[in-house]
């Protein structure tokens, strides 16, 4: 019995069919929709969440000394501080990948973020530029190539 042959070597700017299914225009627009929803009040809610939880861990350290506890606490309370102000910034982070699927802002490829997420580096504009994902390359926009 014969080995079947190996699959084809396709390279990901290749993969027409796993491209987007949006025009320029409308990923500009999606972009533009994302950008609005990202850094609504809920993205302020955990930056002060997380800021607060430090607060609060100084806090605890200011109140540790003039108590007069022992002092191993100090590393305790700091560590509840990161750990309890960790947790708004994961939930943020989930909520703006699940963002970004929702307004079919990922790599159908590589599930990489195609706009920018936290800072802003021109990430979208390079990608309506070049019409690929700027980490695995796939086209995006297979129509207008």
């Amino acid at each position: 019995m014969p080995e079947p042959a190996p699959p084809a070597l396709q390279l990901p700017n290749q993969e027409l069919d796993r491209a987007l299914s949006l025009t320029r225009g409308e990923f500009a627009a999606l972009a533009v929709s994302q950008r609005r929803t990202s850094r609504d009040w809920r993205s302020w809610l955990a930056g002060a969440a997380f800021v607060a939880s430090l607060l609060g861990a100084s806090g605890l350290m200011t109140l540790r000394e003039r108590l007069s506890w022992s002092a191993h606490l100090e590393w305790w309370f700091l560590a509840l501080g990161w750990a309890v102000g960790s947790i708004p910034i994961v939930l943020w982070a989930r909520r703006n990948h699940r963002l970004l699927g929702e307004h079919r802002l990922l790599c159908p490829s590589c599930s990489e973020p195609l706009v920018d997420t936290w800072l802003p580096r021109g990430r979208g504009d390079r990608v309506l530029a070049t019409g690929e994902c700027l980490r695995c390359r796939t086209l995006l926009f297979p129509d207008e190539a």
